[in-house]
């Protein structure tokens, strides 16, 4: 299977395949708001994004180490904010 290539605004989820830190539960969504233009290693790249729960609301801001082939897009709905009551 092919790497991904990760661009900003794409959603990942980040597990054992990608990074062994991130195995079983511990695996994440991150959404990329940056990817290093260098590899650190043969393979591996530096991501820069939010940790995002299933509703697509970003939790924390997170620095990862990743396997490119290791990574898997996947499809989050992003809910837009309820629209605010004037007051009367």
């Amino acid at each position: 299977m092919p790497g991904v290539d990760p661009k900003p605004g794409d959603v990942l989820v980040v597990g054992r395949k990608a990074n062994r830190r991130y195995a079983g539960e511990k695996q994440i969504l991150l959404r990329v708001i940056k990817v290093l233009p260098t590899q650190a290693r043969l393979g591996w790249i530096w991501l820069y994004g939010y940790e995002i729960n299933q509703q697509g609301l970003a939790r924390t801001r997170r620095a990862v180490l990743a396997l490119r082939d290791g990574l898997r897009p996947i499809q989050v709905t992003i809910p837009r904010p309820a629209a605010r009551r004037g007051r009367s």
